[in-house]
């Protein structure tokens, strides 16, 4: 047995000679034969690990009472676990599969730190919920998806991955017997050419491999998208009806075939989603024969060759970008943001269409990294024109705002950077550890106002 599941099944032994793991502000509930007093079925509960209290993830175990779940661990990019579970509990309700998601795991943490603090969720959740060790999927969005496929290429214990808004080449050097591969980009997801570029790379070397894209950005997928990972689980593990699975596509077919003829490069992408979905099952004939008559057709093959010529000159398109944020003048973003946000407003949009809201949000990405470089090398004549080009591609992102006040208090403008920072709140911005750690902030803490925002940020949950 290999040295990974050796370790969780250690911590399982040793927190079962414990008590039980503890609960956040939880009521008690009949004792079960399957999760211990505490944890309540059918709720998101926000636990602390028994073997380590600072590893905390928040758990959903569904409302029923089956001898064993499927398992997804799931890891947000910004360590907002609870959030992400809560997006996903009715799904993980509805086809029995318990959810663990971490509220510790997140962007630029080091390897060792997300290893340690994944082998203590799935220990713990291990002890503490009757799972098949058979069919453990870790999901991850952005960050968290590199983190998944990452993990899963340590040790061959883990059935899949779920990867949303993230390209993970690495991920084929996985060899576990029938893995299971997952795949969703929004259509506006500045990562989208990335990850349909990848398809043919990953279906090649995992052979139950499924995309889906749907139409959002770089975001975790809306539930009425996620299902479709549900299902391919629950066809993966067996553990929900199949009448669920038969609702599931027959809704699925009916909005596909809804699409109309402009967008039959949609309609394309969703027929081949299904398809992925129904490639290795032998039910459902009638539901498959709808599918690849479509996919066969002239409709569906014009779509495909139409699809990959907007493609073509997005990574060219791409690199002038980043080339621009240092050659390329104000008036001259100013004049190409226009151009690209006339997609924006467009009712019934192309490929073409897309492409430009990938640009604008690819400018977005591009504009986070760049600024927050050149603000911690003190570079601020850079960082001052970077924020500008943030703020055309992304001018509600509170971010571009807390940037601002940073750029502000490097440059000793105080109350202008405590403004700053003040609207930056107020429009959401929430992240402590960005916050603490920034040292241009240690001459705004003899202001009242600062301490108030400062107070403000740290007692977000």
């Amino acid at each position: 047995m290999r040295i990974f599941l050796l370790l969780i099944l250690l911590s399982v032994i040793v927190i079962s000679c414990n008590t039980k793991s503890s609960t956040a502000n939880l009521e008690t509930i009949t004792e079960d034969t399957i999760i211990p007093q505490g944890i309540k079925r059918g709720e998101i509960n926000i636990v602390s690990a028994l073997i380590d209290a600072t590893c905390r993830y928040a758990l959903f175990v569904p409302n029923d009472s089956l001898k064993s779940y499927p398992l997804i661990v799931i890891f947000d990019p910004h360590a907002s676990g609870n959030h992400a579970a809560s997006q996903y509990k009715d799904l993980a309700n509805k086809y029995k599969v318990v959810l663990a998601a971490s509220n510790n795991i997140q962007n630029n943490m080091p390897s060792e730190r997300y290893v340690y603090y994944s082998n203590c969720i799935i220990a713990d959740v291990m002890n503490n919920t009757a799972i098949d060790s058979n069919h453990v999927y870790l999901m991850g969005f952005s960050g968290g998806a590199k983190v998944a496929a990452f993990l899963a290429q340590q040790e061959n214990v883990f059935k899949g991955v779920i990867s949303c808004g993230a390209g993970v080449p690495d991920i084929i050097n996985i060899k576990t017997t029938g893995f299971l591969y997952i795949g969703f980009a929004g259509f506006s997801d500045f990562n989208f050419l990335e990850i349909f570029k990848s398809e043919n790379i990953i279906r090649q070397n995992i052979l139950n491999s499924h995309f889906k894209y749907f139409e959002g950005k770089h975001q975790w997928p809306p539930d009425s998208i996620m299902e479709y990972a549900f299902a391919s689980i629950s066809f993966d593990s067996k553990t929900s009806s199949t009448e669920n699975i038969k609702k599931y596509l027959t809704k699925e077919i009916s909005n596909t075939k809804k699409i109309p003829i402009r967008d039959s490069w949609k309609k394309t992408i969703s027929f081949k989603a299904l398809r992925d979905l129904l490639s290795s099952n032998q039910q459902f004939p009638n539901e498959k024969a709808q599918i690849y008559n479509y996919l066969g057709g002239y409709e569906s093959k014009a779509a495909d060759r139409a699809l990959s010529l907007s493609l073509t000159s997005e990574t060219k398109s791409q690199n002038d970008l980043q080339k621009a944020f240092v050659e390329k003048d104000m008036e001259w973003w100013d004049k190409k943001m226009k151009l690209f946000n006339n997609a924006l407003i467009k009712k019934d949009k192309t490929p073409s269409d897309y492409r430009d809201i990938r640009l604008i949000n690819y400018v977005s990405m591009v504009g986070y990294m760049l600024t927050s470089q050149e603000l911690k090398s003190g570079e601020t004549l850079m960082a001052e024109k970077f924020i500008k080009i943030y703020r055309l591609a992304d001018p509600s992102n509170p971010d571009v705002v807390f940037f601002t006040g940073v750029y502000y208090a490097i440059n000793k403008q105080y109350k202008t950077a405590i403004d700053s920072l003040n609207r930056a709140v107020q429009m959401g911005f929430s992240d402590k550890a960005r916050w603490n750690s920034e040292m241009s902030f240690i001459p705004l803490k003899d202001s009242l106002r600062f301490n108030d925002l400062e107070n403000k940020i740290n007692s977000m949950p």
